[in-house]
Order: C-alpha cells, then sequence, then structure tokens
C-alpha cells in the first residue's frame, strides 16, 4: 500500500478525533477529573469509527437506537483503499496512535478509566480495549471509600439523579469492582435498605432505575453471550436476581415483560429452581423471601 495514501487516511481519520476532543473541552471548560463528582473519573469510554464510501463517522455511544453519528468526515480517499489493506496496514496505525492519545490524556476528565475503540471498513470489524490502570485503581479505591460510607455510616453522599448514574455504573462494572455476583447482590440490597432509611424517595428511586439499567447491559452484553454450559450458579442467581428486581421495582411495562422472558430462560435453559418457582406460583411469597412480585396477568400499566 502507498505509505502517502496510508498516511493521507489515518491523518483525516484523526482529525474527526481531535474535533470530537476540541468539542468536549468546549462543553466542559476548566473541569478535571472528579470535579464534578467524586467518583467521576472522566466521561468517554466508547468510540466507534465506520467507514463507508467517502465517509468517516464517528459515534460516542453504545446505544442501539443511535442512528446518526456524533462527526462526520468527508475521505475521498477511502475509495482507494482495499478492505485487506485497510486491515492490515490502516489498522494498526489507528490502534497505535489512539493508544498514544488515551494514555495523553491520562489526566484529563475526557477519557474514563478504559474506552473501547470499534473500527469498521466493509465487512471488517474489531473491537479495541485499552486501560489505564493506575487510574482504575484510584476509581476503585474512592469507589470503595463512597460505598462504606454510605453502607456503614448511612450517610446520603449521593446528591443528584447524575451522580446516582454514574454510582450505578461504577459499582456494577465487575471490571472495575471485581464483586462476585453473590456479594453483587447483597450489596445491593445493603444499599437498598440504608437508601430507605435515610427517606429520599427520589434518588432511591433513581437507584433502582440505574441499577435495572445496569443488569440489564450486563446480561445482554455479558451472561447471554456466555455458553449455558460454562455460567456458573452465581451468575445464575443473578440473573435470576435481575429478573426479580425488575419486576419488583419497574414502572415500565416493557421491562415486565422481559423480566418474564428472563425468568423463563432461566428456568428452561439454566434449569433455575428460584425462577421455575416464581413461574409456577406468580405473585407469592416465595421462600427466600422475595415476596409480591408483580404478576403481567393481575396488574394493569
Amino acid at each position: 500500500m502507498d505509505n502517502t495514501l496510508k498516511e493521507k487516511v489515518v491523518n483525516t481519520i484523526f482529525e474527526g478525533v481531535y474535533k470530537i476532543i476540541e468539542n468536549e473541552y468546549k462543553h466542559h471548560p476548566d473541569e478535571k477529573p472528579y470535579s464534578c463528582s467524586a467518583i467521576q473519573e472522566g466521561y468517554n469510554d466508547y468510540l466507534r469509527i465506520v467507514f463507508k464510501k467517502e465517509e468517516i463517522n464517528y459515534f460516542r455511544h453504545n446505544f442501539n437506537w443511535i442512528t446518526k453519528s456524533d462527526l462526520k468526515i468527508v475521505c475521498e480517499e477511502l475509495n482507494e483503499i482495499k478492505k485487506d489493506d485497510f486491515e492490515q496496514e490502516i489498522v494498526p496505525e489507528i490502534k497505535a496512535k489512539f493508544e498514544d492519545l488515551f494514555f495523553k490524556y491520562e489526566d484529563s476528565f475526557l477519557f474514563r478509566y478504559k474506552i473501547l475503540l470499534i473500527l469498521e471498513f466493509d465487512t471488517y470489524s474489531n473491537e479495541f480495549y485499552i486501560e489505564n490502570k493506575e487510574r482504575k485503581e484510584e476509581l476503585k479505591s474512592k469507589m470503595d471509600e463512597y460505598i462504606k460510607e454510605i453502607t456503614l455510616e448511612g450517610n446520603n453522599l449521593i446528591k443528584d439523579h447524575r451522580e446516582c448514574y454514574i454510582f450505578c455504573r461504577n459499582f456494577l462494572d465487575f471490571n472495575l469492582m471485581e464483586y462476585s455476583e453473590r456479594y453483587l447482590i447483597e450489596l445491593i440490597e445493603k444499599i437498598l435498605q440504608v437508601m430507605k432509611s435515610t427517606k429520599n424517595e427520589q434518588i432511591e428511586s433513581d437507584f433502582k432505575y440505574n441499577t435495572i439499567l445496569f443488569l440489564e447491559n450486563w446480561t445482554k452484553n455479558i451472561f447471554l453471550k456466555l455458553e449455558p454450559k460454562g455460567v456458573t450458579e452465581e451468575q445464575i442467581d443473578l440473573y435470576v436476581y435481575k429478573a426479580l428486581f425488575q419486576l419488583k421495582y419497574s414502572k415500565y411495562k416493557d421491562d415486565i415483560i422481559y423480566a418474564y422472558e428472563d425468568l423463563t430462560n432461566a428456568s428452561d435453559i439454566y434449569y433455575s429452581q428460584k425462577a421455575k418457582q416464581y413461574l409456577e406460583k406468580g405473585s407469592g411469597t416465595l421462600a427466600d423471601e422475595l415476596i409480591y412480585y408483580r404478576n403481567e396477568y393481575l396488574e394493569e400499566f
């Protein structure tokens, strides 16, 4: 592949990346890691770059419903690039340059402790996970202290909806917190008890909503992608717990339907007795004191 062509394409790709960075600094002037929240090290942990015809499209958020890119750059030279050349010569350049960029901003709010870079060209698609271990350890330490103050001292630290979202995103991140599934369930229940005692109904409601959101992400992006034979009992228990949590706390009809589908799946594929028991008894008292969950046929929405 011609080096001049390769260099021009790579430079155009990063022209778009630098525009995104410039825009972030305009939206967050004078901001630093943890300056807006004691548990937020940064903002961006996802970037998907799609190469199509003469365009480079950049997507900053991993949401299925997003079809419009955050930024579009024209690159006529893409018409001259073959798939094999892109994969073998351009991808390594992008990965190396982006990784350097990620660590260059390690003292900035720009990136989180990790980022997932996705590149798509024609039928080629690949993901590159990059992590800053020092920032990860720092965030985990701050989260450990934050959770300790909430659960042991009963402090009402979560100040608003935004911080509740950040808190749930962090403590439900297995890669970050390294909790076992069993411990995570215990922690969720403990935090709920504390929130009830502080009588902050809005934060309690936000916590339930965001817990459902991130447990659903875990279900779709991790659990359901595992081979059933390799799934552990604790993972199955968390899968069932997520469904029961949805049934008990969600305000949305679709969530209730999805929860019943997950319970059926847990019973039929993973042979969960807890899921089977609930499906057979409907709304009622379970042996483990998970009581009065909704039945989609009994409750109106």
